[in-house]
């Protein structure tokens, strides 16, 4: 029931991010229009957009599970030492939202918080996020922690976790592309 209600908590706040102007979106959009409405040439080229800066699943997923075997303490240098090389924290920042968590994702981190307390995954992202705070860097998770968070919980592997934001942005992404398309025309087949 758990795991339910989390994909169920993904998927909504998922759906929310991909109505945003952000890359894989916004070249979902423009791939639609410039390719003659081509839904497969869209999404293919919204996925395309994935992955590195936008969207780092694997990266956020291995960096979580990096925290679970370093421990609290080691895990709290380590991201220290990235801040010291100029470095990013894959699965922290938003360029929608800056300072504060990102009120998308407020119902699935509640839910996290109040049922997933356990978790090892869930306390290194607490970790991370209060060191980034205390060094003057007050980054908050993204789409990429939360994703890599309940990939964990969900059994996914690293290599797989991106198929989990697949699975939540492919129906909004339709429904996007129903909304520019318009509906089609109703059309009578008559048989002979």
């Amino acid at each position: 029931m758990q795991e339910k209600r989390l994909k169920e908590l993904l998927i909504d706040a998922h759906a929310t991010c991909a109505r945003r102007p952000c890359s894989s979106s916004t070249i979902l959009v423009e791939a639609f229009h410039a390719n003659g409405r081509n839904t497969f040439g869209a999404i293919a080229a919204a996925i395309s957009s994935l992955g590195g800066p936008h969207a780092p699943i694997e990266e956020a997923y291995r960096f979580l599970r990096l925290g679970i075997e370093m421990g609290r303490r080691d895990m709290a240098r380590h991201v220290i030492q990235i801040l010291n090389e100029g470095c990013r924290v894959p699965g922290w920042g938003c360029a929608f939202v800056k300072g504060h968590p990102d009120p998308i994702w407020a119902k699935l981190r509640g839910h996290l918080l109040t049922s997933c307390t356990g978790q090892d995954a869930l306390k290194t992202m607490e970790v991370v996020t209060s060191t980034l705070a205390v060094n003057g860097r007050p980054i908050q998770p993204n789409a990429a922690a939360y994703t890599a968070l309940v990939a964990q919980f969900l059994g996914y592997s690293a290599e797989t976790a991106a198929l989990l934001l697949l699975e939540c942005r492919l129906p909004e992404w339709g429904r996007m592309l129903e909304e520019i398309n318009g509906p089609e025309p109703a059309t009578k087949f008559m048989s002979r």
